[in-house]
């Protein structure tokens, strides 16, 4: 029986064991490396995001100290301001959202209840004056807001600015957007759902809001300009 010469064999071959040796240490170091590569920008990614989420962040809080110490300066809160918007906003969103007769109604009662109200102060007449209906014979009431269709809504966007201040009352201007439009219901002569534009047109208001969040002195003044329009 020959055994192999083992020898001969590794003599034979061994420029080819030293290339396979070769490139398998240059895949593995390349892998190393693309792998160490690939941690590298990941961590650089991640620190980027972190200097631009503190950057932002500190852009905001430099803001908000500029805002509190211009207030301050002239004698006004900016706590006092923050609480004082979001009780103008609940007043807006309020008063012009509605989509249907029982929801205006609805909104003209919950404006007395929330704000002490009354059918004869300026704003429910000229924003919100009582809405017109027929009455059939079951005393069913067919508001005309239906018959139209017509929806009222606010923009988020107010802008609220202080033009007095008197002991603790603050008084405020407020320029809204307000989205009136007709719902998705409403249909043509024929009978088919039809999709129409909605009108935005701009209101002012002016309001005092006591430290306990009471609201006096309500006076609007209605929309002005030209109508926008959209679809």
């Amino acid at each position: 029986m020959t055994v192999p010469d083992k020898s001969g064999f590794w003599a034979r071959n061994r420029w080819i064991l030293a290339f396979a040796t070769v490139v398998a240490t240059g895949i593995i170091l390349a892998t190393a490396e693309a792998v160490d590569q690939s941690r590298h920008l990941a961590a650089q990614e991640s620190q980027v995001r972190s200097l631009e989420a503190s950057s932002s962040q500190e852009a905001r809080q430099e803001a908000e100290v500029s805002e509190k110490t211009v207030l301050a300066g002239i004698g006004i809160s900016a706590a006092r301001v923050r609480k004082d918007t979001a009780t103008l906003a609940q007043l807006l969103s309020m008063a012009f959202t509605w989509d249907s007769g029982e929801t205006y109604e609805l909104a003209r009662e919950s404006l007395k209840d929330r704000f002490g109200l009354s059918e004869k102060d300026a704003f429910l007449q000229t924003f919100l004056p009582p809405s017109r209906f027929n009455e059939d014979a079951s005393r069913k009431r067919r508001y005309y807001i239906d018959a139209i269709a017509m929806t009222s809504a606010v923009s988020r966007n107010l802008d609220v600015d202080v033009v007095e201040v008197a002991a603790t009352r603050y008084r405020y201007a407020v320029i809204a957007d307000i989205e009136v439009g007709v719902s998705s219901a409403a249909q043509n002569g024929e009978g088919r759902v039809t999709r129409q534009p909605t009108a935005i047109r701009r209101v002012l208001l002016y309001a005092t809001v006591s430290a306990d969040g009471t609201v006096s002195n309500l006076v609007g003044i209605a929309p002005w300009g030209s109508t926008r329009f959209s679809r």
